[in-house]
C-alpha cells in the first residue's frame, strides 16, 4: 500500500472540497478580525481541499470510519 493512495469514494471527496472551500473562504474574512485564526482555517481548508482532489483522507488512512 503506497501513501496516499485514494481512499474516499466521490461523495467524500464532494464533502471535503466543499468544507475546505467554506473554511478557506470564512479564513479569509476572519483574517481582518483575528488574524492567528483566519490564517488557522485557512490551512486546515486548504488541507480538506487537498483531501478532496486527491481521494486522501487522513482519518481513513489512520483506520478512522467517516461518514463519507
Amino acid at each position: 500500500m503506497r501513501i496516499l493512495d485514494p481512499n474516499i469514494e466521490r461523495p467524500g471527496r464532494i464533502a471535503r472540497g466543499a468544507l475546505g472551500a467554506s473554511l478557506v473562504i470564512i479564513g479569509a474574512v476572519a483574517l481582518l478580525q483575528a488574524p492567528l485564526l483566519g490564517v488557522a482555517l485557512i490551512a486546515v481548508g486548504a488541507f480538506s481541499i487537498f483531501q478532496g482532489a486527491s481521494g486522501w483522507c487522513v482519518l481513513r488512512a489512520c483506520r478512522l470510519r467517516t461518514p463519507f
